[in-house]
């Protein structure tokens, strides 16, 4: 047992080298884009599929209250967790799977825009 978590834990740190190695430079640019748009009193807009959209809901809340200190709050809006919407773009037993671009096309539209 120990020794396949090692390996788990293991091949996450590769995967994680590995990807930072390769785009550390992109990493690095979003940070930018997201200070500057905050900077200018933007909207940091997130969102997930399955547990990802749980983890957005949780960088949400640490940008709106406060992460590592005291400081102004920060706007930012998880784009999945609006059930009604989901819903309304995705029936259950609907056809419209190619309507999955639209919904997350007109969410980041409609709540990119400033207020």
């Amino acid at each position: 047992m120990i020794e396949r978590i090692q390996q788990i834990v293991s091949e996450s740190l590769a995967a994680k080298r590995a990807f930072f190695a390769a785009h550390s430079s992109k990493v690095a640019r979003a940070a930018e884009l997201l200070v500057a748009a905050i900077r200018a009193d933007g909207k940091v807009l997130i969102f997930g599929n399955g547990g990802s959209a749980a983890d957005a809901q949780h960088i949400a809340a640490e940008l709106v209250n406060r992460l590592n200190y005291d400081r102004p709050p920060i706007a930012a809006i998880v784009l999945t967790t609006d059930t009604s919407i989901l819903t309304s773009v995705f029936p259950i037993g609907s056809r419209g799977r190619h309507r999955h671009r639209d919904f997350n096309q007109r969410q980041f539209t409609k709540r990119a825009a400033r207020s």
